[in-house]
């Protein structure tokens, strides 16, 4: 369905949007994914002799297909590194929709978004338990959500629990949501000011 919808609105979508021009090589290969007329691989029974073609993927991360063994790849590579026998919290910082226009119109933001959140959830640590709470942090940057629409915001693991001052491990039981919030509205607007 996806793809169907691409065929049928890219040409239009690129006339009223041309700087997306640039990137009509990967719609294309997207497009073809699959499809043996693209190239393909074929595999042959030294018994019976039956052929069976294999159509070759186009390994491009717009394509669902394609992107989800990129997905698997990726998780595969962040599970080799995170700690034996440490627990890990996701949050999902996400950014409001009143906000998302700006952050579309200066890409430069994004990167800013990254580093914010991390400041974010350091200062949450220290607030909650009075004290330098070193944790361990993998931070991914999503701006699509899951309909499609332009949607930043920040999937944070985080190791649940971490040295404090003494260099001591302190366990994460439980954060208040109203303090993630309130810090996360605080560090996001104090970002979009500077």
């Amino acid at each position: 369905m996806f793809k169907q919808i691409i065929r049928d609105h890219w040409p239009d979508f690129v006339k009223r949007y041309p700087r997306y021009q640039a990137v009509s090589y990967v719609i294309e290969k997207m497009l073809g994914c699959g499809d043996p007329a693209n190239g393909y691989a074929e595999h042959m029974c030294p018994d019976c002799l039956q052929s069976h073609k294999v159509p070759i993927s186009c390994k491009t991360k717009f394509c669902l297909s394609c992107a989800r063994a990129h997905l698997e790849q990726w998780v595969s590579e962040i599970e080799a590194r995170l700690f034996e026998g440490v627990d890990y919290r996701h949050f999902v910082l996400t950014v409001p929709e009143q906000l998302r226009i700006s952050f579309y119109k200066e890409q430069k933001l994004l990167d800013k978004l990254i580093k914010t959140g991390l400041v974010m959830i350091k200062d949450v640590l220290d607030t909650y338990f009075r004290d330098s709470i070193g944790a361990g942090y993998i931070v991914v940057l999503q701006t699509g959500g899951r309909s499609g629409s332009y949607n930043p915001h920040l999937h944070i693991m985080m190791t649940s629990g971490g040295l404090n001052s003494n260099n001591e491990w302190v366990d994460i039981k439980y954060l208040p949501l109203s303090l993630l919030h309130k810090k996360w509205q605080y560090h996001l607007f104090e970002m979009i000011k500077r």
